[in-house]
């Protein structure tokens, strides 16, 4: 989904989404590297500053997906819901590639993505939006019992039953003791 700049008005263009919009859902499955479970939010995009052509963003989503532990290997639910501002700027400013020298960017700036031929893509936001509220690790909910089932797994390893590459934790302690000490 294109969304022409210019047609931004003044008071913001919202644009609502679900996993019944194509683009929303090739968003999200391309982020979560499949398709989610649910679905659903807004973009609302203003415009920042007219003469530099900065198109701030307000992005707002829920979204399930199946997912596994990053510990346990266990299935798990990953439940992302956030509220984040993203800002855009023309890639090119006057006919030239953009490279700073007309639009001033501020610190805060920095963290700038970029629209072409004066239309911002919809699926590109949503796709930055939901990579960027991903976390590092994804865990169980339920830390208690995975705690449970990573130390089965670190015990298996240590009686030599199990996967291999669990051998570097057998002296993993998730409680945050160190052995060694």
């Amino acid at each position: 989904m294109r969304i022409p700049v210019e047609g931004i008005p003044a008071a913001g263009r919202r644009v609502d989404f679900s996993l019944r919009e194509d683009w929303a859902a090739n968003a999200a499955s391309e982020s979560l590297e499949q398709r989610p479970d649910a679905l659903e939010g807004h973009l609302l995009l203003t415009i920042a500053s007219k003469r530099q052509g900065l198109v701030r963003v307000d992005t707002t989503f829920k979204v399930d997906s199946a997912a596994e532990c990053d510990r346990c290997s266990e299935p798990c639910l990953l439940h992302l819901e956030e509220t984040m501002s993203l800002l855009y700027a023309p890639e090119e400013a006057g006919g030239d590639v953009f490279d700073g020298g007309e639009i001033e960017l501020e610190a805060d700036d920095l963290d700038v993505g970029w629209y072409t031929d004066g239309h911002i893509v919809a699926t590109d936001v949503l796709r930055e939006a939901l990579t960027l509220a991903q976390p590092s690790r994804i865990v169980c909910t339920d830390t208690v019992e995975c705690d449970k089932r990573t130390q089965a797994l670190l015990a298996a390893q240590s009686a030599g039953v199990g996967h291999p590459a669990f051998g570097v934790l057998a002296d993993f302690d998730p409680s945050g003791s160190d052995k060694t000490n």
